[in-house]
């Protein structure tokens, strides 16, 4: 009957922690955003927030409060987690990247934009701690 017992309380111990460090894990994760007005060229962003919703959001209000026509919109272009977000602006056209290091996620950022057009520049880099 101890033996049962001892096992009991030991399995009981190793599920407890066993959740403590999952738990650890997922409550370690930020997240950040950004968002685009193509029409306006302006943009806003977010990091370091809990959650992929709360950064989109956070972001979509940051862009949306710099326009300045009533008919232009913003829309988030890219979310990342536990990383880097860029983005870049040309001419006619706009990339964004993200990545484990910031030079990654400009050189994407980079990369995608001239897919679309030229004179690129990364405008914004941001990250999550």
């Amino acid at each position: 009957m101890q033996t049962i017992t001892r096992i009991t309380l030991l399995l009981a111990s190793t599920i407890s922690l066993t959740t403590t460090f999952i738990s650890t894990a997922y409550a370690g994760d930020l997240y950040g955003a950004i968002a685009y007005s193509q029409a306006e060229r302006v943009y806003g962003y977010s990091y370091n927030y809990n959650s992929r919703g709360e950064a989109e959001t956070v972001a979509l209000q940051n862009c949306l409060s710099r326009l300045s026509n009533d008919g232009s919109e913003c829309s988030v272009e890219l979310w990342f987690k536990n990383s880097y977000g860029a983005l870049a602006q040309g001419d006619d056209g706009f990339g964004t990247g993200y990545g484990q290091y910031k030079q990654e996620a400009q050189l994407q950022a980079l990369e995608k934009c001239q897919q679309y057009t030229t004179n690129c520049d990364i405008i914004e880099t941001i990250g999550t701690d």
